[in-house]
């Protein structure tokens, strides 16, 4: 939940700069979609995936384990209800 809330924060942002443009695909754990970013907003990205980064960590998962749970749930309808059910217990 920490990092979603984050990386709204951060896509919002980024929008908000690129103006019309719309938000290119970012992965934390590929570098050159970051690098490809507009420098305007490429400071936004780093620090979101160095945010991420922390927050995953500190519940003992690497970036490469959360996006592979991410992939999993996209793919996986019953796999994202149990996450979103989770979520939601969770915020209560």
């Amino acid at each position: 939940m920490a990092i979603e809330g984050n990386r709204q924060e951060a896509y919002t942002e980024i929008q908000q700069m690129l103006d019309q443009e719309p938000v290119p695909d970012v992965t934390c754990t590929a570098s050159d979609t970051v690098t490809a970013l507009p420098s305007s907003v490429r400071d936004i990205a780093v620090n979101y995936c160095q945010n991420a980064k922390k927050i995953g960590e500190s519940h003992g998962l690497t970036m490469v384990q959360f996006n592979t749970i991410t992939a999993s749930a996209q793919a996986d309808p019953d796999l994202q209800r149990r996450i979103q059910n989770e979520m939601i217990r969770l915020q209560r």
